[in-house]
């Protein structure tokens, strides 16, 4: 099976998940936020669903990388890809979602 495509999703505190809850459940801040279910979400739209693991690539179509944090802006997106900190070419989608911090 090919690697999966993999999503890099850049962004600040509400692509990061901040102020997410989920209702009558307990769940962190991370693993609320959009960008970490976007993951799942496709893989189960392209029919993983059932054995899609989120920590094992060969069961996923789609890898969702979520580089975003509280204050971040694309000056630090366009930073991150300039000096490759996530490493040459570790992604095949670019999702830029800085919303208001621009």
């Amino acid at each position: 099976m090919p690697p999966p495509v993999t999503i890099l999703v850049m962004g600040g505190s509400v692509t990061m998940g901040i102020n997410c809850y989920s209702p009558g459940q307990k769940v962190s801040t991370s693993r609320c936020a959009w960008a970490f279910r976007l993951e799942s979400f496709l893989n189960q739209l392209a029919g993983f669903g059932e054995t899609y693991q989120r920590g094992d690539d060969s069961t996923k179509l789609v890898k969702v990388i979520n580089k975003s944090g509280g204050g971040f802006n694309s000056a630090v997106g366009e930073t991150i890809l300039r000096y490759e900190m996530m490493g040459p070419n570790a992604y095949d989608v670019i999702i830029n979602a800085y919303a208001t911090n621009d």
